[in-house]
């Protein structure tokens, strides 16, 4: 049997004209799981019933790499936790904020913060109010990694970041997992290719369910990319299902599911297609084509 650090088990939650709908979804030790799906599927909504911020219809949240941890209190005081829309005191400086959220966190590290400000380049004397939306962002990135959480959960941790540093959170949070210091992740992103870089497992939402869940190169194995050139006086047609994407003069892809490739070849050079070739898709084609 696998150790989960995260166990969600039969959650259901209705809001007006939304339903997230009996979500059973594991994080195993060790792990990152990257959540994706368009807006609206129910990322958020799984993320804050996980935190006990949103109030649960039914189901069970269980984290067992906290349960020695607690001693009566709130399970949000050992996540990480960066919502999707960050709110500060803007009247603060860094420092007094992270002073003050300090106290919540039974195991903050005020050695490891300060090396987190050092490595994000953060001015602790800086307002809050003067910072960039990349730097609010760092300021959570701090925080949330500050006081060596168990568990982290992440809604779009990374917007506002440049690419440097996203790469640097990236990295980090691959070496708190690997370390145990953090034992489970859950990180909801709209960046695919780093969901496809970070993550040991993804799991896709679709309209308040889980519509996937399982290891990236077990989901890209479904699909198969088709490249082909096609005459400018043809305009071939697909089944209604599969959608060509423009690369420019004349050549065009379109992402298809493994057992449909050899019928979709075929219907193409029937059509007058050519220079017809068949690649793994990436994480983010097989998104933005299909899903």
């Amino acid at each position: 049997m696998k150790n989960h650090a995260i166990e969600i088990v039969g959650l259901s939650k209705k809001f007006n004209g939304f339903c997230l709908n009996d979500i059973n979804l594991n994080v195993e030790v060790g792990s990152i799981v990257g959540l994706i799906g368009h807006n609206g599927a129910g990322k958020t909504t799984l993320i804050k019933s996980v935190l006990g911020l949103v109030k649960r219809d039914a189901g069970e949240i269980l984290m067992p790499c906290i349960l020695s941890y607690r001693s009566g209190q709130d399970v949000r005081a050992f996540c990480g936790y960066i919502p999707e829309t960050l709110i500060f005191y803007e009247w603060m400086r860094v420092e007094q904020l992270l002073k003050f959220v300090s106290g919540y966190y039974r195991l903050w590290d005020d050695g490891l913060c300060r090396q987190l400000l050092e490595r994000y380049k953060l001015d602790s004397g800086k307002e809050i109010k003067v910072l960039s939306r990349g730097m609010r962002a760092k300021l959570a990135l701090i925080i949330s990694l500050s006081h060596r959480p168990p568990v982290l959960l992440l809604d779009e941790p990374t917007s506002g970041l440049d690419p440097m540093m996203r790469y640097s959170f990236l990295q980090e949070l691959r070496r708190v997992v690997k370390e145990g210091t953090t034992q489970g992740v859950i990180i909801s992103s709209h960046i695919l290719g780093e969901i496809e870089q970070v993550a040991d497992r993804i799991a896709i939402m679709k309209n308040g369910r889980i519509d996937f869940h399982g290891t990236v190169p077990a989901f890209l194995g479904q699909w198969s990319k088709i490249t082909f050139d096609v005459p400018d006086s043809v305009a071939p047609e697909l089944p209604h299902q599969y959608v060509m994407n423009e690369l420019g003069s004349g050549c065009q892809t379109v992402v298809v599911r493994c057992e449909d490739t050899v019928d979709v070849m075929n219907w193409l050079r029937y059509q007058g297609a050519t220079e017809i070739t068949v690649t793994a898709p990436n994480l983010p084609e097989v998104f933005a084509q299909v899903w």
